[in-house]
Parts: C-alpha cells; sequence; structure tokens
C-alpha cells in the first residue's frame, strides 16, 4: 500500500566495519606493501622514475577499495511480504528481493584475517539468474546481487539466516 512504511532492517552495518573489511584483504595488504617498498627505494636511492609505475597503483589501490566499499554502504535487508528484500548502495542504490523458495544455496563464509573479529560473509544462489557468463567468467552483477550479507558478526549472521531460512531451528543455525 503506498501509505505502508517500509519494513525495518535487521542489520545495522557501520561504515567503519564495511573500510576495516576491505582493507584486511590479503591482495590489498601486498598491494600497501609494494606501495611502500617502492617509495622506500624511490626516495632512498633516488629512483624518481620509480614513481610512474607507483602513482598508477596507488589509485588502482584507492579506486579498488572505494569501489568494494560504495556498493555496500547503505545496506539494509528485511522480510516482506514478497520475500526478503536487500537493499544497498551510496551513489546508485539498488533494493532486489528474493522471492520465498527460490534461494538453492546459502554460503555463510569467513576469510581468515576477518576470524579475530568475529565477522562473516553470506551468499545466496537462486533460481533464475545467471551465474556464469558465455565466456565462463563469474557474471559480477550477480557476485553482487547474491552478496546478502557483505560483512556481519555472528549475530547479524544469524539474523539474516533466519530471515533467508525460516524453517531452521536457532540450534541448527549455530
Amino acid at each position: 500500500a503506498p501509505g505502508e512504511a517500509s519494513p525495518q532492517s535487521v542489520v545495522r552495518l557501520p561504515a567503519w566495519r564495511l573500510v576495516v573489511a576491505n582493507l584486511v584483504n590479503p591482495w590489498l595488504i601486498v598491494l600497501i606493501v609494494a606501495l611502500v617498498a617502492g617509495l622506500i627505494v624511490t626516495f632512498t636511492f633516488g629512483f624518481w622514475w620509480l614513481l610512474f609505475s607507483i602513482l598508477p597503483l596507488g589509485a588502482v589501490f584507492l579506486a579498488v577499495t572505494v569501489g568494494q566499499i560504495l556498493p555496500s554502504l547503505n545496506y539494509s535487508i528485511a522480510a516482506t511480504p514478497d520475500g526478503v528484500r536487500v537493499g544497498r548502495g551510496l551513489l546508485t542504490t539498488s533494493n532486489d528481493t528474493v522471492p520465498p523458495g527460490r534461494i538453492h544455496a546459502v554460503q555463510v563464509s569467513q576469510p581468515l584475517f576477518w576470524r579475530p573479529f568475529d565477522w562473516w560473509m553470506v551468499r545466496i544462489t537462486r533460481a533464475g539468474t545467471e551465474q556464469v557468463s558465455s565466456d565462463g567468467s563469474q557474471n559480477q552483477a550477480a557476485l553482487t546481487r547474491n552478496l546478502v550479507l557483505p560483512v556481519g558478526t555472528r549475530a547479524e549472521t544469524e539474523r539474516v539466516l533466519a530471515l533467508l531460512l525460516p524453517m531452521l531451528v536457532d540450534d541448527e543455525v549455530r
């Protein structure tokens, strides 16, 4: 109904957690070490021509990091009569509703560097979406759309799983 308010999100995702979760990525850590090593060599030995490779590498680091954080900002997930609605995005917002019965698989993962923080990620595989392109590569839009919790605590992960799989008993989720 037009006057009906949208349902309340079951997860509040702070921006600092998204930033830290993306910065503790092992590939970005290697990139940061390479940047720092390149700057040390440049200023120690006067190899100023190295700046022509270090500066673009720094720009790539910034673009990749910002490109991973912005789509997940303003995140919300809530149950609606039509299914589970997932909203995300700061500059370009998107809302996607997963109808009941369309979820084929749920993947709950915890990257190695997230373990000290006890953070988790939840992805789904749903019926009717193309997962792989005709050339065999993974469809980036489908990967983003199927990421239902970019980074969450254990309690938030359990709330999302309860939305996605309401038939599970609390003891089975743990």
